[in-house]
């Protein structure tokens, strides 16, 4: 049966990617105990990993431990910025994870896809009643996550744009629907690439992708419809035909919130243009520290990847970030697109789970 795999409990890497996954994802997590639990989780594995993966590690975080001192030396802000370990650890435990000797297997992607769908599944049940019920967030954790905050029922997380005035937006386990999508998506590109006969839970997959109201999810979901088609034409084609009815009305919608509403536009894209603008006189960046005091008095760094790679370490590890998802949409367009999508939304840069996936597809394991 599809929910019964007895070697499951017994598959450590999947345990291990799972909660790389929640780490990257939650917001009900605050950077100390996120770092605490990285932290641990590089300490009890650093024996399992080559030599040479050691020696690149130790490398990057030297590249960025000793960028951070001096651009700290350059420009001297108020304090000095420990963020910047949070990066470190990620990064490292990404890169570790993916280089684990002896535990990952491709059967273990069978594991992961699995737990993906059920953890969907559980996660959108609670949104729905939520949504039918919304006085069932009297039950509810309240959390902060950076400007805004929402509920959790640590199975799914609920937005609110005021006092139980949520938002009917699925965003599963994730801070936000656009990081959610990712999972999804990921999850549904496991389903089609390891499956000859994909069947029906496709169609939940797109189901579940439609609710976030992600435009970007929206656009990943019909590339993969395109990539995967001869995989099963009839089921993916009626996927399609479903989200081409309504598909037009929420990117238009969305597009007219985002880039046409003057809110949206100063908190997203202007900050990010503002960091592409100011690293014309930061070309090998500003720093964590100094980023993070110049950012409460200016709008500098928006939600993407790029500009806030490019704003804290220059157009070198810019040039860099680019590269490497030049080479990942070569080696494996369909996830690879999936990856670059998110990064072009969220600063998913140094998220361990993006480390890991960029790892694998370099080396064609994924």
């Amino acid at each position: 049966m599809y929910f019964l795999n007895r070697n499951y409990n017994r598959d450590y890497f999947s345990w291990l990617f799972l909660i790389t996954l929640l780490v990257s994802i939650t917001p009900l997590f605050q950077a100390p105990v996120k770092l605490l639990i990285l932290t641990l989780l590089i300490i009890f594995h650093t024996s399992k990993i080559k030599k040479t993966t050691a020696l690149l590690i130790s490398i990057l975080v030297l590249y960025i431990t000793l960028l951070e001192i001096i651009l700290f030396v350059t420009y001297s802000p108020d304090k000095f910025s420990f963020t910047f370990l949070l990066f470190i650890s990620s990064i490292s435990w990404g890169f570790l994870l993916a280089n684990y000797k002896s535990k990952y297997k491709k059967e273990s992607l069978y594991s992961i896809e699995k737990t993906i769908f059920i953890l969907s599944t559980i996660s959108l049940l609670f949104h729905i009643a939520v949504q039918i019920n919304p006085s069932l967030l009297i039950f509810s954790y309240k959390y902060t996550y950076g400007d805004f905050y929402g509920y959790t029922f640590f199975v799914v997380n609920i937005l609110s744009d005021g006092d139980f005035n949520i938002i009917n937006r699925f965003v599963g386990l994730a801070s936000e629907p656009a990081l959610w999508q990712f999972v999804l998506n990921f999850g549904l590109y496991l389903r089609l690439k390891l499956y000859p006969k994909p069947g029906f839970l496709v169609t939940l997959y797109a189901l579940y992708i439609y609710l976030t109201y992600s435009t970007l999810g929206y656009l990943v979901l019909a590339l993969q419809i395109a990539f995967f088609i001869r995989k099963s034409w009839v089921v993916l084609l009626f996927i399609l035909i479903f989200i081409s009815q309504n598909f037009t009305d929420i990117v238009t919608s969305n597009t007219a919130n985002k880039l046409f509403s003057h809110v949206y536009f100063t908190n997203r894209y202007e900050a990010s243009i503002n960091a592409y603008k100011a690293s014309l006189d930061y070309p090998f960046g500003m720093g964590t520290s100094y980023y993070d005091q110049l950012y409460k008095v200016m709008e500098v760094g928006g939600h993407d990847s790029f500009s806030q790679i490019l704003i804290r370490y220059g157009f070198i590890s810019a040039l860099f970030f680019i590269v490497l998802n030049l080479l990942s949409i070569y080696r494996n367009i369909k996830l690879g697109v999936i990856l670059l999508a998110t990064s072009l939304t969220q600063t998913s840069w140094f998220l361990p789970i993006f480390v890991f996936l960029y790892i694998k597809i370099l080396d064609k394991k994924i």
